[in-house]
């Protein structure tokens, strides 16, 4: 249950965002810190790690852009202070300028010796993590260190110019094999 995970000092970002469209992106907020027993007050260090929500605060969530619900997702997760934050297709429906400034908030979080799950299909937010790991079936057909699985599938993140990648793990076998 939610509330279980909150506990144990886990945030989570579902695809569908799981934000409540008729609130307002400020009682979007209040819900959430109150969820987990925070005081309003932290609704002012939300603001401050994202200004670019205070422009925002007295429209409903339904009335928000993609990226715009995307970042009160983010929001409503990080206002709980997880130590474990995780994230599913974060960045699937956003433009390129909404997905780095989405990347550039959870880089800031992340600064804080916290921990990011991150399932996705996006290059870029893959500059986030340090480790990937590719499930096929259920099954783990790849893992370890983000740089040499990039450099196996001929990929930097630095240098992409593309924005998803499928990583195929028959590859990665022939050339550990070689």
């Amino acid at each position: 249950p939610p509330h279980r995970r909150v506990r144990l000092g886990i945030g989570y970002v579902p695809q569908g965002r799981g934000i409540l469209p008729g609130l307002t992106t400020r009682d979007n907020l209040r819900f959430a810190a109150t969820a987990v027993g925070r005081r309003a007050a932290s609704l002012d260090s939300i603001l401050a790690e994202l200004p670019r929500l205070k422009g925002l605060l007295d429209r409903p969530g339904g009335a928000l852009s993609g990226g715009e619900q995307q970042l009160l997702a983010l929001a409503r997760a990080l206002i709980q202070q997880p130590r474990i934050l995780l994230l599913d297709e974060p960045t699937a429906w956003l433009d390129e300028m909404s997905e780095k400034q989405f990347i550039q908030h959870l880089q800031q979080w992340l600064g804080k010796r916290r921990t990011l799950v991150v399932a996705t299909h996006r290059l870029p937010i893959l500059d986030l993590v340090d480790r990937i790991i590719v499930l096929e079936n259920g099954k783990v057909v790849m893992d370890g260190p983000r740089d040499a699985i990039l450099h196996q599938h001929g990929l930097a993140p630095q240098k992409a110019t593309q924005r998803t990648v499928t990583m195929k793990p028959a590859a990665v076998a022939e050339e550990g094999a070689a």
